[in-house]
């Protein structure tokens, strides 16, 4: 009998073992399916932070190249809020040019008026009449066509100051158009 309970025994303690073994091969089969889990949420996070960047940097660029383009459009459209120092640069051309310059009318054109442009955009026409000689004239509209703003000349009257007498002093009305900020 104490065979027959050895037998048991051994039986008994290799079942423990084979239930001890596979327990020990179930959590590690758990362990490294929750490492997998987790190595490929890690791995997931990794591919979305890597393309956030990449976004990023392509913002960062397309920044850096609208921050350009900006400042180049600041060279070329006046500010809704300086057209008075437009004004006052315009009237000091007179002195550069060596003529009688005053603005006779400034307005504001309706998008009718330029209907290609952007909604940011509008357009200020101004009306100017000089007085000089025809060089001092010649020089003032060579001046204003090359103010560091986009202007439109659109219209340019010259002619003598009297008629009857042939006198040498010729007046000019000039008509203009810059791009302002809405």
């Amino acid at each position: 009998m104490s065979t027959f309970s050895r037998t048991y025994q051994v039986l008994f303690l290799a079942t423990l073992s084979f239930f001890a073994a596979c327990a020990a091969y179930g959590f590690v089969l758990f362990s490294f399916q929750a490492e997998a889990a987790a190595h490929e949420s890690l791995a997931s996070a990794i591919a979305t932070a890597k393309v956030r960047e990449g976004k990023l940097s392509v913002a960062n660029e397309e920044l850096k190249t609208t921050s350009d383009r900006i400042a180049k459009l600041d060279r070329y459209i006046v500010n809704r809020e300086s057209i008075a120092d437009f004004i006052e640069s315009i009237e000091g051309l007179a002195a550069v040019s060596g003529t009688l310059l005053r603005v006779t009318s400034v307005s504001v054109l309706s998008s009718a008026d330029k209907q290609s442009s952007p909604a940011f955009v509008e357009f200020v026409s101004f009306a100017i009449e000089a007085e000089g000689s025809w060089s001092e004239l010649q020089h003032l509209g060579m001046l204003i066509e090359n103010v560091p703003f986009q202007v439109s000349v659109t219209e340019v009257e010259l002619h003598p100051a009297d008629f009857s007498k042939g006198d040498s002093e010729w007046v000019s009305n000039t008509r203009f158009t810059i791009s302002t900020t809405r």
